[in-house]
């Protein structure tokens, strides 16, 4: 992980100070930078962006049906049922959550109608445990410093003073939440992932209040739709790229969105993973039978080519047509600002300190 981020120190061992110009502290451990450096530094940009051929990405979305799992499938036929209203919007929801990488607790957690993207979720886990147990790793796990730093970094843009004082929940609120979205063990949750451990993650969170009702609210992991898997297959890109973000191929295709840069904030990705797999659906269609108009309008620069060809399709919509593609672009915005208003970028802070109170 240190050294795919760049973070390995590659100077020789008996200069132990920090790499940061003007910055006089030691070193943590084996990386390049102090502990404040090494927590605060600008989000890596740059390492996933070459491997993906943007040119192929699209060229191949242009005229490749893509194909998908059976689970995908069964969450085409429900989208379908739930536009036809043969179904309750909460039997398909995208879910994401922000937790810690060395105690594995959740700090936040978000979910949103798949059809409609109303927010269902949108809450951070209030605690009550003292705070180095946020980020002190589960008994028989090895402790890692730096996964112990990035969970207190995770916590401090979660936790922040500024956030808004109604979305901090305990375990009981938020699984009130959830059975108000109408999620069952029914539902097919969607998460942006290539295994179900966010799914695991609430399910241990519920399960530890040994509350037997919350036992009953989430699915099972055979209803865990990931995606990772099924967009690696289809999205033409260097052979063993390992890492697949969401802000990367988000971005790539959505750049003009306003969800674009909204990243590792619960609610913003669920809104992402939305529109990700709504387009996911039209390219396992046949390009000529695609709807990338329903789509939000930034995405049409990304296939001029097919848009070109069915332009002489679009003026048989309808009125009623017209106006819903015009309020799915209108309902993506207000959620974003709905939701999104009050969050703070920790990074432009000058000054912070490593402890705070989030229990």
């Amino acid at each position: 992980m240190l050294s795919l981020q760049g973070l390995l120190s590659d100077k020789a061992d008996d200069d132990k100070t920090c790499e940061r110009p003007s910055c006089l502290k030691s070193k943590f451990q084996t990386t390049k930078y102090c502990t404040a450096h090494l927590l605060f530094r600008p989000a890596p940009t740059s390492f996933p962006v070459p491997r993906l051929d943007q040119s192929k990405v699209r060229a191949g979305m242009d005229h490749i049906q893509w194909t998908c799992r059976p689970i995908l499938q069964e969450v085409i036929r429900r989208y379908n049922c739930i536009i036809e209203r043969e179904m309750p919007q909460g039997m398909l929801v995208c879910l994401d959550i922000e937790f810690s990488p060395s105690s594995q607790k959740v700090f936040e957690i978000g979910v949103c109608e798949f059809e409609s993207g109303k927010p269902l979720v949108n809450a951070r886990v209030k605690y009550n445990c003292p705070k180095n147990e946020l980020h002190r790793a589960p008994p028989f796990h090895i402790d890692n410093p730096y996964l112990r730093l990035i969970s207190m970094r995770t916590s401090q843009k979660i936790y922040h003073r500024n956030q808004p004082s109604d979305t901090l929940l305990d375990v009981h609120g938020i699984a009130t939440k959830f059975r108000e979205g109408g999620i069952t063990p029914d539902t097919i949750l969607l998460v942006w992932a290539k295994n179900g451990q966010d799914l695991e993650l609430v399910r241990k969170l519920f399960d530890g209040e040994n509350n037997k009702d919350y036992q009953n609210i989430l699915p099972s992991k055979a209803h865990c739709a990931y995606m990772i898997p099924d967009f690696r297959r289809n999205m033409p890109t260097t052979p063993g790229l390992s890492i697949f973000p969401l802000e990367i191929i988000f971005n790539l295709l959505f750049g003009n969105h306003d969800l674009a840069d909204k990243n590792h904030r619960a609610l913003s990705d669920a809104l992402q993973l939305r529109l990700m797999v709504k387009l996911f659906i039209e390219l396992c269609k046949p390009p000529e039978k695609r709807q990338l108009s329903l789509l939000p309008r930034s995405i049409e620069e990304y296939f001029p080519k097919l848009l070109q060809c069915k332009q002489e399709k679009d003026h048989s919509l309808t009125t009623q047509q017209r106006r819903d593609r015009n309020r799915l672009d209108d309902r993506d915005r207000l959620e974003l600002n709905s939701w999104t208003r009050t969050v703070s970028n920790p990074l432009k802070r000058k000054q912070r300190t490593l402890d705070g109170s989030v229990c």
